[in-house]
């Protein structure tokens, strides 16, 4: 036991990774609940393991509450069609511990990130992870 904790406590924490922080394109995804108009729990496919996350959509934010229930729904239909089945790029894991994710489908031409962006009532949103970068 005391060589585990001489080395737990000599160890440079900056050069290990947050296990959740996913930075990747083209993962298989099914959203599992839509939380708020940008946030989710999906269930995704990483490297042949099937885990459970909870997403923030990638570059926007409900500019207030008054129109939520509207937006959740519009995402609600939007992934209606397709099962709830998105393929992901994920770009990490924000200040907050949630995955930020954009959503994508093979049925609609854009995001859905993106469509949603279009709704009254939301906003653009720079994201920043736990040391303050931009992602």
């Amino acid at each position: 036991m005391g060589s585990i904790t001489s080395s737990i406590h000599n160890i440079n924490h900056e050069k290990i990774k947050f296990h959740n922080n996913i930075i990747e394109s083209g993962m298989l995804g099914k959203v599992i609940k839509v939380l708020s108009p940008n946030t989710f729990i999906i269930i995704i496919v990483h490297k042949r393991k099937i885990k459970k996350y909870l997403c923030k959509g990638y570059g926007y934010k409900p500019a207030d509450n008054t129109d939520c229930n509207h937006i959740i729904s519009k995402v609600n239909s939007i992934l209606n069609t397709v099962d709830s089945l998105v393929d992901i790029t994920s770009y990490g894991i924000d200040e907050n511990g949630y995955l930020l994710v954009e959503l994508n489908n093979n049925i609609f031409h854009d995001s859905i990130n993106n469509t949603i962006r279009l709704e009254k009532g939301i906003d653009y949103e720079i994201n920043y992870d736990h040391f303050n970068k931009v992602l």
